[in-house]
């Protein structure tokens, strides 16, 4: 399997995740790294033409030095429909570095200004105008089987919904759940994380879109799963909340 397809003129780069992290050898950043890059990849670089005598393509230079001293670790979970994939992704001050999983076994690499980390973000997940989302009041709390249930097509009606929460609960709620049948538009999750590796800091936003294009933030609170209906706008701003403040570097 080839492990690097480099298109210079198209600006575009897939490698291997291996390959991937190894280019971090080839740029020790602030932690004076000084591990040699393998030989696997040195010979990989230099067949695909982006390893020469002076070092490294400048095309590669800032994904290396991203990959070996990122300030913020990133990563893009898709949780469905269809099977769940991760992303990771590493931040510095000036780049952001994305690998998005693609076809025979290479990741997709996305390099960008840190400054447009969410609105590349936003364009993974089709992030745009929505309808209305007041219908759904306030916060329901569930257990997390029945959301897994109604996920996996297990809860079918409403009658099942209300089974697990009661005749309480308001019916946009219900329909809302059981819109889950026939699964999501879109789940995804992005976390962040920072600090010393033995005990990291981070956040995380994790987002259900139903049929109509509803969105309902995930959160975790005791033992149960919050859905919170919230607007295209109320996300963008969470995921702006992802990164650290100066104060927590």
């Amino acid at each position: 399997m080839t492990d690097i397809v480099v298109d210079a003129d198209a600006g575009t780069l897939q490698v291997s995740r291996s390959l991937l992290l190894g280019l971090g050898a080839f740029s020790g950043g602030a932690t004076g790294r000084a591990d040699p890059p393998s030989g696997v990849t040195v010979k990989a670089l230099r067949a695909a033409g982006m390893l020469g005598p002076t070092g490294l393509h400048d095309m590669l230079v800032p994904i290396a030095a991203a990959v070996a001293d990122p300030l913020v670790r990133i990563a893009f979970h898709h949780l469905g429909p269809g099977p769940a994939a991760e992303s990771p992704g590493w931040i510095t001050p000036d780049v952001t570095v994305l690998a998005v999983p693609g076809e025979e076994g290479l990741d997709e690499i996305l390099s960008f200004g840190t400054s447009f980390l969410v609105a590349r973000i936003a364009g993974l997940v089709g992030l745009g105008p929505r309808p209305d989302a007041a219908r759904l009041a306030g916060s329901l709390t569930v257990d997390p089987g029945l959301l897994e249930a109604a996920l996996t097509g297990l809860v079918g009606s409403a009658e099942d919904v209300r089974r697990h929460l009661g005749p309480a609960v308001p019916a946009p709620w219900i329909d809302a759940i059981v819109a889950l049948r026939d699964g999501p538009r879109r789940h995804w999750r992005v976390t962040t994380s920072w600090g010393a590796a033995a005990n990291p800091r981070g956040r995380s936003v994790e987002i259900l879109e139903i049929g109509d294009g509803t969105l309902l933030l995930v959160g975790r609170v005791g033992s149960g799963t919050e859905l919170t209906a919230v607007t295209p706008t109320a996300v963008w701003r969470l995921l702006i909340g992802l990164l650290p403040g100066d104060d927590e570097l």
